[in-house]
């Protein structure tokens, strides 16, 4: 008989939809024809009570109660491909899970080292990243398996992208983003989305706020214009992170004194905000900055009619100020560089926008190195298939969907991910802040 699933714990064997007198031997054997991809799995709980699940590909491949307190081996295999989570789901007062880790084929990956935990307690809620406890119901994504389409491969150079509806639209008549709402950036902390973009009316370019349990949520959210950041008439495309060496949100965007930043302890207050300062330098637009936890680097359109994407990098200790001279990373290309790293195959991606309002992607392994173009038209207008109504046919400036919410800037996998985009129908609307942009979701999967 083929077995699909094996799970053995380090105090016995266990064996999950096989038949009772089979062998390990024999178990094995199987395990070896049907292909599967073997797990190790080791953690705790504090109680000896804890049930947790082991998810793949959003399906339940086994059930069990972790009933020792000190740290043991799990076993499993398994045929499935797609996400890998481990949930915690029977939260009680004094039970917790702490997770070492998970070997995938024995590729080892660290709890500690994840950008997604919906169970961690950390800045007074459930959810966070970097750490080995699920302290409430939740769970840990450890990335994809090996292929399932990313999963330690390479990054399709030419998905298909599916256009959802609208989940973001200009505000009403006399409002600060009356014509457009445009360049998002989004989180997810706290059980909701917090997404920051730049609004429209006749006169500015201003940032504004809004949050929302879920991302068709948004449609319905309130506008909030940050006053508090007093960037005067014109501060626009921000990037929103939480930097956990320094205890605090950061903002990051535009305005007339060039890079600019500004710091928050609550990314649900709008109000709470400090006033724009600046991170010394202009040279530029459309700055994007991300940490390797070594360095923090920031990339930006070059202003100077080059077409080209600069880097600039500085340490941990002096961000957000002493920024290195500015190298050139990409040129032939425009503007808004969003740069990730890619959990499913550790490197890292930039999504750059073309002057034709399509996508490019480009690829290094690491931050400080030199950059290649994967492909000219990653997220291009012909490669859209809407699911709703067909309210684009650009592909704008771009966030994607991330795993967590830190300066690490993580994404599970660039094969199977999410984009909130600023959109249009074609035609012809005059000068370019009179495009009534809104924004949407796609996704290549």
């Amino acid at each position: 008989m083929k077995c699909k699933l094996m799970l053995l714990l380090s105090a016995g064997l266990l064996l999950a939809g096989c038949q009772s007198d089979l062998t390990l031997k024999s178990v094995e054997s199987d395990v070896q024809q049907a292909a599967v991809t073997p797990y190790r799995l080791r953690a705790r709980s504090t109680d000896g009570l804890a049930n947790i699940n082991f998810k793949i590909g959003n399906q339940t491949v086994s059930s069990v109660t972790l009933t020792s307190t000190a740290m043991a081996d799990y076993w499993f295999s398994s045929e499935l491909e797609g996400d890998i989570i481990v949930q915690f789901d029977n939260d009680a007062s004094g039970r917790d899970v702490q997770i070492d880790y998970l070997s995938v084929d024995g590729d080892w990956r660290q709890a500690e080292d994840r950008s997604h935990n919906t169970g961690v307690w950390q800045n007074g809620s459930c959810g966070g990243s970097k750490s080995e406890w699920l302290h409430c119901n939740g769970s840990i994504s450890f990335g994809s398996t090996p292929g399932s389409g990313g999963g330690g491969g390479a990054v399709n150079p030419n998905p298909s992208w599916n256009v959802e509806s609208r989940v973001f639209f200009d505000g009403p008549s006399g409002a600060f983003d009356d014509i457009a709402v445009k360049d998002p950036s989004i989180v997810y902390s706290g059980g909701r989305y917090h997404l920051f973009y730049t609004g429209r009316d006749n006169s500015y370019w201003r940032t504004g706020y809004a949050s929302a349990t879920s991302l068709a949520g948004l449609a319905n959210s309130s506008h909030n214009f940050l006053s508090a950041i007093n960037g005067g008439g014109y501060f626009c495309a921000p990037q929103v992170f939480w930097f956990g060496a320094k205890g605090k949100w950061f903002l990051i965007y535009q305005s007339g004194v060039g890079a600019s930043f500004s710091t928050n302890t609550d990314v649900g207050n709008p109000s709470g905000w400090t006033a724009v300062r600046s991170m010394g330098f202009s040279d530029g637009i459309d700055f994007w900055v991300i940490s390797d936890g070594s360095r923090v680097y920031c990339f930006y359109s070059a202003q100077d009619g080059s077409r080209s994407i600069k880097r600039r990098s500085t340490s941990i200790a002096d961000f957000p100020y002493n920024w290195s001279s500015p190298t050139t990373v990409a040129t032939n290309t425009f503007e808004a560089p969003h740069v990730y790293k890619n959990l499913a195959d550790s490197q890292f991606y930039m999504v750059v926008e073309d002057i034709a309002r399509h996508q490019e992607l480009w690829r290094a392994s690491s931050l400080s190195g030199s950059w290649t173009k994967v492909s000219e038209e990653w997220a291009h207008r012909n490669d859209l298939n809407y699911l709703s109504d067909h309210w684009t046919d650009e592909v704008s400036h771009v966030e994607v969907i991330r795993a967590g919410s830190n300066e690490l800037l993580e994404v599970n996998d660039l094969n199977r991910c999410q984009m909130i985009i600023q959109g249009v129908p074609s035609g012809n609307y005059g000068d370019y802040y009179q495009i009534p942009y809104d924004l949407g979701i796609i996704r290549n999967y």
